[in-house]
């Protein structure tokens, strides 16, 4: 009788809390701690069935790999592609290399796409690479819409984010070209440890894009803040594995660097760019360029002019407005402080230790990569918090806050212009093929059959070259008649 009483009671008590509430935050105020978690780590709200992933992996895939047109199918290799991962591959076959270092760093993700495509014979290797960087940049865009589903219920907005991963409108020499994946891997690395999984899988699959990153990069020290930040906020078993797999990456990297003899990207650090100078051309590179994209700018102009910079970032901060005027506290505007945060990282440390010109829109291009799509993914998540007309307000929203001095109408122009902003942007500048004449020259195919050619009649020590893009810089693919004859 006393139990049946005592649950009345309690089922009284949790009768009066408001709908959706928990009776534990009754208790007691929550901590900081637990708020923020809250509202940058959500759980999923909705499911990815295997085949829609599936669907998202293979048109990000699709999308990659068009992007420099039929060179692509050429199998035209660029610079490093060439030069440095199928070259080394081909000699020292598909592991030893993953030790070697480029540049003064490691580059697992270039490798590993090497590796993969160690097999095929040496006539398909062009198309492999880029198939190879392609499935890549795919891959990296599906763990990103799997990630953003606590933050982006909306399938066309988390396929968008996705779409900005592999046609960010910035960058034309990291398109097609696995020397560059560094700046596809950190932003995916970003996004993915704002994701709370349900399963063991999903954590694998964080710790794997976390580490890929930070081995990849230079600069993945900045992917080992975020890991401890979110261990900060979620002290869970996964975030805490996820963690300590990012941080032995970096420091298997930083060994590696510390061995690296000091030329090329380790001797050109040059710590000389200007606050404002910095400042400028992160509103022209990044937020002008990273959303109109770059192809309304003549490839060897100097363009210095902050105005598109300027009223995108007046449309971001009027975007999170009215989204904090939608209710107290919203947690899209958590998450996108985030990730504008981490744009302004991203941006800043790479241009400051290289001292790239920010004046020229091409040269350079691939600092922009990262923090363009960090920036891409910021607006479409206000995108999806003001498009709603009826308000989604916070778990922490007080009753009657917010929406109701909202115009309807204002909240959706403003999401609307955001939206065909992005699209002009990725529309206009998809086609990469003609920067960088990445269009013209001859295919790896017929380079191959040339290197075969040139051994004929050759003992097998004979080294024999062919020249890859772009033509006239010095970047050849050199091999042995042994190494010709054997992959051919």
């Amino acid at each position: 009788m006393q139990f049946a009483s005592l649950g009345m009671i309690m089922g009284r008590h949790n009768a009066e809390l408001p709908a959706g509430a928990d009776p534990a935050d009754t208790v007691a105020p929550l901590t900081w701690r637990r708020r923020v978690e809250r509202h940058v780590l959500p759980p999923a709200r909705v499911r990815v069935s295997a085949t829609e992933l599936a669907v998202v992996l293979a048109m990000a895939s699709l999308a990659a790999f068009f992007r420099l047109g039929t060179s692509a199918l050429h199998g035209r290799l660029w610079a490093e592609d060439g030069a440095i991962f199928l070259q080394q591959a081909v000699r020292h076959g598909p592991l030893a290399p993953f030790s070697y270092r480029y540049g003064g760093y490691l580059s697992t993700g270039p490798r590993l796409v090497a590796a993969a495509l160690y097999p095929l014979p040496l006539r398909w290797q062009g198309i492999g690479m880029h198939l190879g960087a392609a499935v890549f940049e795919g891959a990296l865009a599906a763990l990103c819409y799997l990630a953003l589903r606590g933050h982006v219920p909306s399938r066309a907005l988390r396929a968008a984010v996705a779409l900005c991963l592999v046609a960010v409108p910035v960058g034309s020499e990291a398109v097609g070209s696995v020397t560059n994946l560094q700046w596809f891997l950190m932003p995916a690395a970003v996004i993915t440890l704002l994701w709370t999984p349900r399963r063991a899988l999903g954590w694998a699959a964080i710790a794997a894009c976390c580490f890929l990153a930070v081995t990849t990069s230079p600069f993945g020290a900045i992917v080992l803040v975020a890991a401890l930040a979110r261990q900060v906020l979620q002290r869970q078993a996964g975030a805490t594995w996820v963690l300590v797999v990012t941080a032995v990456g970096v420091a298997i990297q930083s060994i590696a660097m510390a061995g690296a003899p000091r030329t090329g990207a380790a001797a050109q650090l040059h710590f000389g760019v200007r606050p404002g100078s910095l400042v400028a051309g992160y509103l022209r590179r990044v937020l002008g360029d990273g959303v109109l994209g770059e192809a309304r700018l003549a490839p060897q102009s100097t363009q210095t002019s902050v105005t598109a910079g300027i009223v995108v970032l007046v449309g971001i901060l009027a975007l999170a407005l009215l989204t904090w005027r939608r209710g107290r506290d919203p947690a899209g505007l958590w998450v996108v402080g985030v990730l504008l945060t981490f744009s302004a990282v991203t941006y800043a440390v790479p241009v400051i230790t290289s001292g790239v010109s920010t004046a020229l829109p091409y040269y350079g291009a691939r600092y922009y990569v990262t923090p363009a799509v960090l920036v891409e993914a910021a607006i479409l998540i206000l995108v999806g918090q003001v498009l709603p007309l009826r308000r989604r307000q916070s778990p922490d929203a007080r009753p009657g806050s917010g929406a109701r001095h909202v115009r309807p109408v204002l909240a959706v122009a403003l999401a609307a212009a955001g939206v065909v902003a992005l699209g002009y942007g990725l529309i206009s500048s998809f086609d990469q093929s003609s920067v960088f004449d990445r269009d013209r020259g001859p295919s790896w195919s017929s380079s191959s059959r040339l290197l075969l050619r040139q051994c004929v009649g050759r003992p097998d020590t004979t080294r024999v070259t062919a020249e890859v893009l772009p033509i006239g810089h010095g970047w050849f693919v050199r091999l042995s008649c042994a190494e010709v004859r054997a992959r051919s």
